[in-house]
């Protein structure tokens, strides 16, 4: 008797977007990093992310660097470092093994890990995610995060409507809902 193929386990995708990596790689661990920012490249260089302490003056992502030091003149500046940022993505992705096998990159800041399999091992998916969260928070680092059945639903949930965990039949409604 032929065997009748077997449909294709379903897949369930985490993505882990950290917005403000830029920021991160050099705040890490410092609890009061004080006024601090960083800077986008050259020529007209913006603010791409900002500690409390600089939000709190006014500074927010976008500002002209200029702009910036009017608002807070003992902000302390630093240039974007797109190497120790790719290197911190990378750490993270040997980081996240602990969750799953099947983890991804997505440059310029996001982690795809296919979590289906993981989820009765953590005791389902609401344990999975708090323990992500917990050991993320360990290692100095924040992020949003949110759950899809494609790769590619959870990176753009993730960053529109964090902590969203859309099942295949929601999966249209929910990006729909994105704005373009």
């Amino acid at each position: 008797p032929a065997r009748s193929p077997r449909a294709p386990a379903p897949m369930l995708w985490c993505a882990l977007y950290l917005y403000e990596l830029p920021l991160q790689v050099f705040t890490r661990g410092q609890p009061d990093p004080g006024l601090l920012a960083v800077l986008s490249p050259s020529p007209r260089q913006r603010i791409l992310a900002a500690t409390p302490a600089a939000c709190e003056q006014g500074i927010e992502a976008g500002q002209k660097r200029a702009a910036a030091l009017a608002l807070a003149p003992k902000i302390v500046l630093l240039n974007q470092n797109p190497a120790q940022e790719t290197a911190a993505l990378i750490e993270l992705a040997g980081w996240a093994g602990q969750f799953t096998s099947s983890v991804s990159i997505d440059p310029p800041a996001t982690l795809l890990l296919e979590i289906q399999s993981s989820l009765r091992l953590f005791g389902g998916l609401a344990p999975l995610c708090a323990e992500i969260d917990t050991r993320l928070a360990e290692l100095g680092y924040y992020g949003k995060k949110a759950v899809a059945p494609t790769p590619t639903a959870a990176r753009w949930l993730a960053c529109c409507q964090p902590d969203s965990q859309v099942t295949a039949p929601q999966l249209a409604d929910s990006l729909d809902a994105l704005p373009i």
